[in-house]
């Protein structure tokens, strides 16, 4: 008789919220991915949420993607409940000895991505998520108790969990070298943009008469976090406009960083001092659609953060063959997406002359051809962030 096999059951741990909607949009984006390979090599898929979630209509896209929403405790589950009939309750004050149960009584056999240790054993390949080490490298950017909390957590991590995922290799000698002991059960796990035929089909001049939006312009998709490089960007496009240089830049994303408050008044007050109303335009967060029109529409996508764990922006502007002009950072390099122009993140005159140099070539509005070949291309890369996600969540 053969020996018997078990279905790998994988539960996704929800590390999103509305003030980071990167977090979502990544399990978004691994969950679409798994769900791009043959049946056969699929396994099942739960999706786990708590009451200090994000709102769970959040994740309304995926809800028929996923096996099973186990929600804790149960106030977390009463959106759920009309969206999707198979979501399943818990109560406990205790949500790690809640989730071991529940792995046990639903044969969870993996849990992903933890950003803290569990307080309770788990009988599960439960898998830890180093984000990025940013605190590291712009301590200046973080209070003393967050260094100190964030070092915490690495620490811990680098104890005790089974295994450890980086977003890229970078990340991972990051890691080994500022929390040792760890090498052998870190992992890089490169996550990619799955591309869906709803985006290539869209109109995209509607989304920018809905904005009203100039003809030719650069996509920044970045939140306006202090790190992300905005006033940078902007004392390039000043410098631009003073040497009669006409350059847009549509800016996308959340404007509140809990860090430093008053970061976006004052990048608000530069626009103003500046009279770069026309050169600057601000949107704030806008449907993933809509963005990614935006992003469709654009004769290029500005990515000039200073530090990135792996960026959606570029994994997104890959995706839809857009060129990308981006800060020169190892993660970048390590990303390495086609038609990337790089520029000095540090260094204002860098970035002028990346734009001077390639303005007058970049034409506006989708490049069908070059989508098209885009889309292709990212298919295969999709899978091979799904497999190598299961790979990982198969090692006991």
């Amino acid at each position: 008789m053969g020996a018997i096999t078990m279905t790998l059951s994988i539960a996704l741990n929800n590390i999103g919220k509305k003030a980071w909607l990167g977090g979502i949009q990544y399990l978004h984006n691994l969950i679409r991915a798994v769900r791009t390979l043959p049946r056969d090599e699929q396994p099942d898929l739960a999706l786990l949420l708590s009451a200090w979630d994000a709102d769970p209509a959040m994740h309304a896209d995926v809800a028929q993607l996923v096996d099973m929403v186990i929600a804790y405790p149960t106030e977390a589950a009463s959106p759920w409940i009309a969206l999707r009939r198979r979501a399943k309750q818990f109560a406990s004050r205790r949500p790690y000895l809640t989730y071991s149960r529940v792995f046990k009584q639903k044969h969870v056999n993996a849990f992903f991505p933890l950003t803290q240790i569990p307080d309770y054993p788990l009988d599960v390949n439960w898998i830890a998520w180093a984000w990025d080490l940013q605190h590291k490298h712009l301590p200046d950017y973080f209070s003393a108790p967050e260094i100190a909390r964030r070092d915490a957590v690495f620490t811990a991590m680098a104890e005790r969990a089974p295994l450890i995922v980086t977003s890229s290799h970078d990340a991972l000698e990051d890691f080994d070298r500022f929390y040792p002991g760890a090498r052998t059960r870190l992992r890089v796990l490169n996550f990619a943009t799955p591309p869906l035929p709803e985006w290539y089909a869209a109109d995209v001049n509607a989304v920018c008469a809905k904005y009203n939006l100039p003809e030719k312009f650069l996509a920044m998709p970045n939140t306006f976090w202090i790190h992300k490089n905005h006033r940078l960007a902007f004392e390039a496009i000043r410098e631009l406009a003073l040497n009669k240089v006409e350059v847009c830049v549509v800016c996308t994303g959340g404007t509140h960083d809990s860090r430093r408050p008053e970061y976006f008044s004052e990048i608000q007050k530069y626009v103003a001092e500046n009279h770069l109303e026309n050169h600057i335009r601000i949107l704030g967060v806008l449907p993933r659609h809509d963005q990614l029109q935006i992003m469709r529409a654009s004769c290029a996508v500005l990515q000039p953060s200073l530090f990135e764990g792996w960026s959606t922006v570029v994994e997104d502007a890959r995706a839809l063959g857009k060129a990308i002009i981006l800060s020169d950072i190892g993660v970048h390099r390590e990303q390495n997406p086609p038609k990337a122009i790089f520029f000095d993140p540090h260094c204002v005159e860098s970035l002028v002359s990346a734009i001077n140099l390639s303005w007058n070539d970049l034409a506006a509005g989708p490049n069908l051809k070059d989508e098209e070949i885009a889309r292709q291309g990212q298919i295969a890369n999709v899978q091979t962030f799904a497999r190598r996600f299961i790979e990982i969540a198969s090692e006991r």
